[in-house]
């Protein structure tokens, strides 16, 4: 019953696999955004509309991949917070074998755009989700340094069922209680491999 605010590219732009063999080919892929609109048909949830609209336009018909050539005006902001205190960010990377995640922003780091849309949402929102559409691991020292943020569901590469898979998590259908097999960092430098590879 609760109205939800999406933010990032990737929750349409979304990442299923990863490339090189770990490429797939399907009939159809559920982005994010779509599993949550499922919910929404089904009466279980309202999206923010206009932050939908803006999203959609931006990288469907823009084609834009990239969040920090996403501007939201104050005036949709504004909209958005008179309509819900819950907003849910999504961060996306896409992989492929022969290329590992490089140490900088963009990449195992959060870029500028993805820290200050965090921030902003945090700081706007009384509750903040992030859901990691990832296929290896990032830094997530964020979450201790920006506040505001409430939890992070890390969705990996769901495959083409993977909004669905992702909104049944967030939506509370199904409990998220998969295990990592990675070691998660506190510091980039604290993998040996860190200084030389």
């Amino acid at each position: 019953g609760s109205t939800v605010a999406m933010f990032g590219r990737a929750m349409i732009d979304y990442t299923r696999g990863g490339g090189g063999s770990g490429d797939t080919q399907v009939a159809y892929t559920v982005n994010i955004l779509e599993g949550m609109q499922n919910y929404e048909k089904e009466g279980k949830l309202t999206l923010v509309p206009e932050l939908v609209d803006f999203y959609t336009e931006q990288v469907v018909t823009n084609s834009i991949k990239d969040d920090a050539q996403i501007t939201i005006s104050d005036d949709l902001w504004d909209r958005a917070k008179s309509q819900t205190d819950t907003a849910i960010v999504t961060i996306g990377r896409y992989s492929t074998e022969g290329k590992d995640r490089n140490a900088e922003k963009g990449d195992y780091y959060l870029s500028d755009a993805e820290t200050a849309l965090l921030t902003k949402v945090a700081s706007e929102f009384e509750k903040t989700v992030v859901v990691l559409n990832i296929g290896a691991v990032i830094d997530t020292s964020w979450i201790n340094n920006i506040a505001g943020i409430d939890s992070v569901l890390v969705a990996w590469q769901g495959g083409m069922e993977g909004g669905n898979a992702t909104a049944d998590v967030l939506m509370g259908t199904v409990n998220p209680s998969g295990k990592t097999v990675d070691t998660w960092a506190k510091s980039y430098d604290d993998y040996p491999s860190s200084q030389d590879f």
